[in-house]
């Protein structure tokens, strides 16, 4: 018997030493021919082989770590363009095709997974239908819009992107259970956060050159601009622009605040204080001027409920809140030449020329109020419609610089009142949390509030199209998750103990 075990135990390991050469010769492969491609490829290929090998290692730690990596891969831009169409207009969405990142390509594999756990009875399908009925009728008419609109593979191509942010809030919406499950949510956000300072201070250093298309990153990353008689470096990290990064830094900094004065974990509170002092810094670098007043609007309401809590008082609450914004405002002004520069100095007609560009969007909204011109097809028809003193489309050919008028534009009224209509059912999900301000998830809620408060205030000022910004869906899943967790805990039902817990090792 025991020759008999020697010899099974002699063909085990022979047989794990050729499947170990067969995965060697796979991986070495698979490097060699992304180095033949795109810098980009590499790193994602690393990445990935990386990932595979790191969720073997920490099977115990899979459902945490697959959600600490699609939380974190949101800003990397490691793309590729199923649909390419080149065009002389920036596209309303920013797209000129249908581009897949890896992002995607994750969240089809772990949505897939949870698509069978639900079938097998192993986790329970939420629908959250308060969100989902105005989300689908969004949907709906801006497929109607698509259908009607000039160049369908346009329209098309940003109407699947708008089915897959669908798709995220429902996976998130859905495997997030657990305050454990939020704190994996902070901490990825705050590697998130960390990664785009670090690569954000190195372009400012480097002038541009450092990581240039490693990670996806365009070379509009960053960018020179003059303002008055200064010339302004601007930088955009991972994500590419910077007022898409400038975002990115809104939607978490007022997490990070939330969690820093909430009863967390204290290695976690540091860190998120540690990210908020550099998502700071590295806002200001974008010098994104919409950002930071919906920033400052945020956190005026963030620390305003927060000091409510604090000193049982809203006027003790509002004269600090002020004096605090005041102080704040004040350094950041004295300190940083390159703010006092971006807000006063010369801008060269940047700024008003939003106002002829709403007057553009509101001639198309009055020829087209119901369906609107289609699905990224404002820059089509703009031209036809401007009838500005300064012929704004042809010096500047870009759509409106307000997503709510974008929206309006391409999709019909009727999608903006759907739209405005699932920002208020998301607002109401966090209602209860005003008055629970002691609870670590209802803190955590109102902060998520404040940073889809930065959306809501940067989309006037910019063309953000909310239905493939990953970052909006995913603050609106954890808002209506938090709820979940709040009535929970306010029933005495440990979230641990009841059905959904998916990715289970």
């Amino acid at each position: 018997m025991q020759r008999i075990s020697e010899i099974e135990l002699n063909e085990k390991k022979s047989r794990y030493w050729w499947v170990s050469i067969l995965l060697s010769i796979v991986v070495a492969t698979a490097l060699i021919f992304s180095a033949m491609q795109e810098k980009k490829w590499l790193v994602a290929s690393i990445l990935v082989i990386t990932g595979i090998f790191t969720s073997f290692v920490i099977q115990k730690k899979l459902r945490s770590f697959l959600l600490f990596l699609i939380v974190f891969i949101v800003p990397l831009r490691i793309d590729f363009y199923l649909l390419y169409k080149p065009t002389d207009f920036v596209q309303s969405s920013g797209l000129v095709g249908l581009p897949v990142t890896i992002f995607d390509v994750v969240l089809i594999i772990l949505t897939l997974y949870l698509g069978l756990q639900v079938l097998r009875g192993e986790h329970q399908f939420r629908f959250y239908p308060s969100i989902s009925i105005p989300v689908l009728l969004y949907l709906v008419l801006s497929g109607i819009s698509a259908f009607r609109s000039a160049d369908l593979s346009l329209s098309f191509s940003v109407f699947i992107l708008m089915i897959r942010s669908y798709v995220a809030f429902l996976f998130f919406a859905n495997i997030i259970n657990t305050r454990a499950d939020l704190s994996v949510v902070v901490v990825a956000l705050i590697c998130g956060v960390m990664l785009q300072s670090f690569v954000g201070g190195l372009q400012y250093v480097s002038g541009g050159s450092f990581l240039k298309g490693v990670f996806g990153v365009p070379e509009t990353a960053f960018r020179t601009q003059m303002q008055g008689t200064f010339a302004l470096s601007r930088i955009g990290g991972t994500i590419g622009h910077p007022n898409a990064l400038a975002k990115y830094l809104c939607f978490c900094i007022p997490v990070f605040i939330a969690y820093v004065f909430s009863k967390s974990n204290l290695t976690v509170k540091k860190l998120a204080g540690l990210a908020t002092a550099a998502g700071g810094m590295t806002l200001l670098l974008t010098l994104s001027r919409g950002s930071w007043v919906a920033l400052g609007v945020a956190l005026c309401f963030l620390f305003y409920e927060i000091f409510k809590c604090k000193f049982a008082s809203r006027a003790k609450s509002i004269v600090t809140v002020i004096v605090c914004i005041a102080v704040f405002a004040g350094t950041t002004l004295a300190v940083f030449q390159d703010v006092r520069t971006r807000l006063f100095e010369d801008d060269y007609g940047a700024a008003k020329a939003r106002l002829p560009m709403a007057l553009i969007a509101t001639n198309i909204i009055r020829d087209y109020p119901v369906t609107g011109v289609g699905l990224n097809n404002y820059t089509r028809v703009m031209q036809a419609y401007d009838n500005t003193r300064e012929w704004q489309t042809y010096h500047f050919p870009h759509p409106v610089h307000n997503s709510y008028l974008l929206i309006a534009a391409e999709s019909g009224i009727p999608a903006l009142v759907a739209f405005f209509w699932l920002i208020g059912a998301a607002a109401a999900k966090v209602r209860p949390a005003l008055k629970l301000c002691n609870s670590p998830v209802a803190l955590l809620q109102i902060g998520l509030t404040g940073g889809l408060i930065t959306w809501l205030i940067s989309a006037m000022f910019d063309r953000d199209f909310a239905g493939n910004n990953i970052m909006l869906w995913l603050t609106i899943a954890l808002i209506a998750a938090c709820q979940r967790i709040i009535v929970y805990e306010n029933k005495g039902v440990c979230p641990n103990e009841t059905k959904g817990n998916s990715f289970r090792a």
